[in-house]
């Protein structure tokens, strides 16, 4: 009798099995479909790059349609999250910034891209776009009150700092870390001014160890690189209270968010978050003492919103993006059965 138990238990796990592989191959035979007759569109929200400012969160909605010979187009829209329970994002503005980067600042909400620089204020939307793309640069951060970046030039790096609708070059920079490496630049190379102090996190190549620079590089100084994490998926970084945060993907009883503040000339973890399927990550300091937002992009389409004050959870959103995905496969099937029966 136990064996007969064993026997259909294995037949219902295996038929299980199947049938999610075959579900697994009817939809991915459908996307193609769908891509190859230019039918597919989806929908999601870009929380790597988002910002907190004037009590809301800020970050782009993208649709676009995909195809199979022209790629994907898209088009974005401006989002604002107000932060605490029973929120809903809200559409503000189109956005023609391709993969923005948003950025604080204290009258308004800073919008860059590698072409384009602008800002929202009282309500409008105003950019320009660079003479040149950007290359091989850090994220946007706010240095003596405007925005500021890190770029790679031959040789070494350098300070750029917008005005008047352009990136002055500043200082020059030197990024010599302990494993040698300098070659850092992108979502590997972040940076924020605290106090007057600029606190720089770099990390070469990809799950290498990050190293902390305690003010900015520059090129003819002595340098102090210090070792804060080994992170082999995403991180960000921020400033908590006056201290340097450092949050990242890491394996610990399962997938987690960690985070580590500075205090005491010592990294101490403070924060712990488990994880399931996420490929983004979103840090934004609210200015209140060490009270942040934490933000995650969840697959397929999915975001997943934390405010945490005082170290613990007061707050949160999930919402999901949009696929026509099975609406198309239901048309089709639809379509197939109009002429089976004609």
């Amino acid at each position: 009798m136990k064996g007969t138990n064993m026997t259909r238990k294995n037949i219902i796990i295996i038929s299980i099995a199947v049938a999610a592989v075959v579900g697994i191959i009817v939809l991915v035979i459908a996307f193609r479909k769908a891509r190859e007759e230019k039918k597919l569109t989806a929908s999601g929200h870009q929380i790597n790059n988002a910002a907190f400012w004037d009590g809301a969160l800020w970050f782009a909605e993208t649709e676009g349609k995909i195809t199979e010979s022209q790629g994907s187009s898209a088009k974005s829209w401006l989002i604002r999250l107000t932060a605490g329970p029973d929120q809903a994002p809200q559409q503000i503005s189109g956005l023609d910034i391709i993969e923005p980067w948003f950025l604080a600042g204290k009258d308004r909400l800073w919008i860059f891209s590698s072409s384009t620089g602008g800002y929202y204020k009282d309500g409008k939307l105003e950019s320009v776009k660079l003479a040149a793309p950007l290359r091989k640069v850090s994220r946007p951060f706010l240095y003596e009150g405007r925005p500021a970046l890190i770029g790679s030039e031959a040789p070494g790096y350098r300070l750029r700092v917008w005005d008047d609708g352009k990136w002055i070059p500043k200082q020059k920079l030197r990024m010599k870390l302990p494993n040698e490496s300098d070659d850092c630049t992108g979502e590997y190379l972040q940076a924020f001014e605290c106090d007057g102090v600029v606190h720089v996190f770099c990390q070469v190549p990809l799950g290498a160890p990050v190293y902390y620079h305690r003010g900015l590089p520059l090129a003819d100084a002595e340098q102090s690189w210090r070792k804060v994490a080994d992170a082999g998926g995403q991180w960000r970084v921020a400033s908590l209270g006056g201290n340097p945060a450092f949050f990242y993907h890491t394996s610990r009883d399962g997938l987690v968010v960690l985070g580590l503040i500075h205090r005491e000339q010592e990294w101490k973890e403070f924060f712990s978050r488990s994880i399931g399927w996420d490929i983004g990550l979103g840090i934004c300091a609210t200015g209140k003492g060490e009270d942040f937002v934490l933000l995650r992009r969840i697959l397929p389409l999915g975001m997943k919103v934390l405010g945490v004050e005082n170290g613990q959870p007061v707050w949160a959103y999930e919402g999901m993006g949009k696929t026509n995905l099975i609406k198309v496969m239901i048309r089709d099937l639809e379509d197939a059965s109009s002429r089976d029966r004609r």
